[in-house]
């Protein structure tokens, strides 16, 4: 009787699993999120207008690495929102070990002629010791 039970058992676990990776061949990948890919004002106006003057980061012993970033709109008339920015992290010896794209000003607008200070956090590679920022994406105001 325990033989078959667990017989039974295997036989509907594989059932089970075999539904689900065919129900799995089937889903169709979502678009990328905003945060995944960069933020457009056509037609790129944005890469003019828009300069970071000044960043720092660190990292906590926890991999959070903590950035503060100066960007200035060149912009006489156009203010900018949702910018995003593209961060590459570096090992002691040079070697990429981590990157991302990221969006922070949600909330923050920055007006023409003006400059915002952006603070934000990430999580990084444990062998991360230089970086590098740069703005990769953002949104005409209304």
């Amino acid at each position: 009787m325990q033989r078959a039970a667990v017989s039974v058992l295997v036989v509907v676990t594989f059932c089970l699993l075999a539904l689900g990776s065919e129900d799995g061949d089937r889903r169709v990948t979502p678009p990328h999120s905003d945060y995944a890919s960069p933020v457009e004002s056509p037609p790129e106006t944005w890469r003019h207008d828009l300069e970071v003057t000044s960043s720092n980061w660190s990292k906590s012993e926890f991999g959070v690495a903590t950035w503060t970033v100066a960007v200035k709109n060149k912009s006489s008339t156009t203010a900018y929102k949702d910018i995003h920015f593209k961060t590459d992290y570096y090992a002691s010896s040079g070697t990429k070990v981590d990157e991302s794209i990221i969006g922070h000003t949600e909330f923050i607008k920055i007006k023409a002629n003006s400059k915002a200070t952006i603070r934000f956090d990430e999580f990084t590679h444990s062998q991360a010791r230089r970086a590098s920022i740069a703005i990769d994406g953002a949104k005409v105001a209304d």
